[in-house]
C-alpha cells in the first residue's frame, strides 16, 4: 500500500512539474512573439497596414516606384516596379506576418540573399524614384554581409539617398568600396549608426549597404526623400 502511495505521489509530482514547464514555455513563446511583433511593427513604422509593398527577388520590400537597371549603364532598364500597381504587391500587414513567421521559425529566407558576397553591379542596381523606399530583410551570420542591391536616386531628384540602419551599425559605399571591404576585411565607405539617418551621395555611383558580424537581426532602410 505504501509503495502504491509513493508511486501515486511521484506521478502527481511529475505531472505538476510538466504543467509548470509547459506553462513556462508558453509564457516564453508569448514573450518572444510579442517581441518579434514589436520589432516588425518598427520596421514599417512609417506605413499603414493597408499600404502596399512589393517583395523583390534579392530580398527586401519596395514601397513606391523604382526600376532595376544596369549599374554601369543606367539607360539599360531591366524592369520597372511600382508597389501601387504591381499585381504581386501585398499589404504591409501581410508583409509583417511573413517576416514574423520567418524570424520565429529561423527561416533561411531571413538571411539576406547572397549576403556573403558583393552583388553584381550590372544586374542588381535599383533606381528609386521620388518618395521611393526600400527596406531590407534582416541580416544574419558572421563576417561581412552585403545587401542584395545597389541604389541610386532618380537623376532629377538629386544624388543623395537617405540611409538608416537598425539594431546594428553599418557602412554605405560604392561597388569599389564594398569590394575592397570584402577583399581586405577593413571597412571602406561611410559608417552609419542605429537611429541616426544619414543622407549620402557618391555622385552617380550606385550605393550599397554592408555590415560586419550582424547581431540582433539588423536591417536597413534607404529612401529617396
Amino acid at each position: 500500500m505504501k509503495k502504491k502511495y509513493l508511486i501515486s505521489l511521484l506521478s502527481v509530482f511529475i505531472l505538476a512539474f510538466s504543467i509548470v514547464n509547459v506553462s513556462a514555455l508558453e509564457k516564453t513563446n508569448i514573450a518572444i512573439q510579442k517581441e518579434v511583433e514589436t520589432y516588425v511593427n518598427n520596421m514599417f513604422y512609417d506605413l499603414e497596414d493597408h499600404d502596399k509593398v512589393l517583395a523583390l527577388p534579392n530580398g527586401g520590400y519596395l514601397h513606391g516606384h523604382a526600376k532595376l537597371v544596369n549599374g554601369l549603364n543606367t539607360d539599360i532598364v531591366y524592369k520597372e516596379y511600382d508597389s501601387e500597381t504591381d499585381s504581386n504587391a501585398i499589404t504591409v500587414r501581410e508583409a509583417k506576418k511573413s517576416i514574423q513567421y520567418d524570424i520565429i521559425n529561423m527561416n533561411s529566407v531571413v538571411i539576406q540573399p547572397r549576403g556573403a558576397n558583393v552583388p553584381n553591379l550590372e544586374s542588381s542596381t535599383i533606381i528609386l524614384y521620388d518618395q521611393g523606399t526600400y527596406r531590407s530583410q534582416t541580416f544574419s551570420a558572421s563576417g561581412w554581409r552585403f545587401g542584395g542591391y545597389f541604389f541610386l536616386s532618380e537623376a532629377s531628384t538629386g544624388d543623395y539617398l537617405k540611409w538608416s540602419t537598425y539594431n546594428d551599425s553599418g557602412v554605405v559605399g560604392t561597388h569599389g568600396y564594398a569590394s575592397q571591404t570584402k577583399k581586405t576585411g577593413v571597412a571602406y565607405g561611410k559608417a552609419i549608426y542605429p537611429e541616426t539617418p544619414q543622407y549620402i551621395s557618391y555622385g552617380r555611383n550606385p550605393q550599397i549597404y554592408y555590415t560586419f558580424n550582424p547581431t540582433n537581426n539588423p536591417y536597413y532602410i534607404v529612401e529617396n526623400k
